[in-house]
Order: structure tokens, then C-alpha cells, then sequence
């Protein structure tokens, strides 16, 4: 996913973008732990515990750049 979204923004990809909780640079958001777990899984469907509040904002998404929505 890494590479695909440095691709998507125009940047050359490298290989420790795959691993961001190894970059050595200072945090200063509150998720500076969940940087440093590194890449994993346990939250691939999270969302939908969240469908019914998410709906509208799902709903208002622009087909046309979101196609994969419906």
C-alpha cells in the first residue's frame, strides 16, 4: 500500500516507507504509540462497527472519484 501511495503522490517510493515505526523521527501527535506498533491488521474492518454514523458521510462520497464505493 506503501508504494501505491507514493506513486498516487508523485513521490519515489522507498523501502522505509514500508516501515514507519522504524523512522527514528520525533512524534508529536497522540498516536506517537500506535507509530512506533509498526504495520498490522487488527484494525482491517474496524469501520464497520461505525456503519450507521458513517452512512451520510459514505452516502455524500463522489462516485465519479470513489467508484469502488458502491
Amino acid at each position: 500500500a506503501s508504494r501505491k501511495l507514493a506513486q498516487f503522490c508523485a513521490l519515489k517510493w522507498d523501502a522505509a516507507m514500508a516501515r514507519p515505526d522504524q523512522n527514528p523521527s520525533a512524534v508529536r501527535t497522540a498516536s506517537v504509540a500506535q507509530v512506533r506498533q509498526g504495520v498490522h491488521t487488527r484494525s482491517v474492518g474496524g469501520w464497520a462497527r461505525m456503519q450507521d454514523q458513517l452512512e451520510p458521510f459514505i452516502a455524500a462520497l463522489d462516485e465519479r472519484l470513489w467508484p469502488d464505493i458502491a
